[in-house]
């Protein structure tokens, strides 16, 4: 069991009062793998997500200075760059995103502390899976957007602030980082801003993926098996029905020689959930890795294509 990776980091700002939010999502997004947003408000709107994204916490600073929320997806084909989020009233704001891959996307999270000081304090969090290879992230809003974190939480690493510049009530400043950690709990710490301000503060617990173990040799028509393990070679359209859960790697390598593109499906035919779209027209390419999460089985919409053009494993 390994601790969840972070693939890519990405944030920004409204810079100004605004009622839609503009949140930049991570880069080289992958199917299956974690989104998580943190979010900072001036003042305490209320704010609507797309569908799609479920809340991990919403809480207030103090006398309502800031509202700091955290939400996350699993990642689907065709997800970013960007999220618009709106809110009731005009306010600025400040997020940090998170793509997240190793995991099964379960999180826990602490109750949020706040207080006005210097030293941003997120409270200790005892996850409902106990010690395992976990991936703590902490987070930190305040109510003033030129009062950043200089320091992270002891044993906390890849410190970043995310801020809409202004001063007390107009600006806001989001700080997060994070630890890989085996333990049955933890108690991050504390933050180190620039000066004292109003801020909300806690701790979000990913937990690794499950072990699972290898999935099935198919055996169904449309495909020939080649070696050991779930290696199996393309002659048509096949389905892997009888696996479901996560696909920790399907690495798709082809000839050049099939259809122009093929379609990997969640589901029993194209009528599916589409994972991806996958262009074969490029002889020589190298393999595609997808990490993905099964609700059904895995269909390969491969009509037309040549004996031994698409070699699929999947471990």
């Amino acid at each position: 069991m390994a601790t969840p990776n972070v693939a890519a980091v990405n944030g920004g700002n409204t810079g100004a009062d605004v009622t839609s939010h503009v949140i930049n999502l991570p880069t080289g997004i992958v199917p299956g793998y974690l989104l998580l947003a943190f979010v900072v408000f001036s003042g305490t709107p209320t704010a609507t997500w797309p569908t799609g994204w479920t809340e991990v916490f919403s809480a207030n600073a103090a006398a309502g200075q800031c509202r700091l929320q955290c939400r996350y997806r699993i990642a689907e084909s065709g997800d970013g760059p960007s999220i618009t989020v709106t809110t009731n009233v005009a306010q600025a704001s400040a997020h940090t995103t998170y793509l997240i891959s190793g995991t099964d996307g379960v999180t826990n999270v602490g109750n949020a502390a706040t207080n006005t000081s210097n030293a941003p304090d997120p409270p200790s969090l005892a996850p409902s899976w106990g010690a395992k290879d976990t991936l703590w992230l902490a987070a930190c809003g305040n109510d003033n957007g030129n009062r950043t974190a200089s320091a992270a939480p002891p044993s906390y690493t890849n410190l970043r602030n995310d801020n809409s510049p202004g001063g007390t009530g107009v600006g806001v400043n989001l700080a997060t980082a994070r630890r890989a950690l085996n333990a049955a709990s933890d108690d991050p710490g504390t933050f180190t801003l620039s000066a004292s301000a109003t801020w909300i503060a806690n701790v979000v617990a990913v937990e690794p993926a499950a072990m699972r173990p290898a999935p099935p040799v198919p055996s169904l028509a449309g495909m020939e098996r080649v070696g050991g393990g779930a290696r199996i070679r393309a002659l048509g359209d096949f389905t892997i029905s009888s696996h479901q859960g996560r696909l920790d790697r399907v690495v798709i390598s082809t000839k050049g020689q099939g259809p122009n593109v093929l379609g990997l499906y969640d589901g029993t035919s194209a009528a599916g959930k589409l994972l991806a779209v996958i262009d074969c027209t490029n002889p020589g390419s190298n393999p595609i890795v997808y990490d993905v999460i099964l609700e059904t089985g895995l269909f390969v919409n491969y009509a037309g294509g040549v004996a031994g053009d698409l070699l699929i494993v999947t471990d």
